[in-house]
């Protein structure tokens, strides 16, 4: 039997927005894929393949980025997951939880 063909793979990128330390002032707005920043000077709107905002549950998190890509290593197939970011921004929060 010809072996499946492999679905489209390509690199997705998500970002999540971590819950504002005390003090904090909002800079950002989310939207389905996008993020917008604000600067007191700017504001900025960048695209991704999915934004989550400060309200995203954990579950929600791993059942958009990274369940399908456990499940494809339990197959015996290849999966990387990344966490990028400046200190405090919350990956650990992400990762680790």
């Amino acid at each position: 039997a010809p072996e499946e063909a492999a679905p489209r793979e390509r690199v997705r990128v998500a970002v999540r927005v971590r819950p504002l330390t005390e003090g904090a002032k909002r800079a950002t707005a989310c939207a389905k894929n996008k993020l917008r920043l604000k600067t007191a000077h700017d504001e900025k709107t960048f695209k991704f393949d999915v934004v989550f905002d400060e309200a995203a549950t954990q579950d929600r998190v791993y059942a958009h980025t990274a369940q399908k890509l456990v499940e494809r290593v339990f197959d015996g197939r290849n999966a990387t997951i990344m966490a990028y970011g400046q200190t405090g921004s919350g990956k650990t929060y992400t990762m680790g939880e």
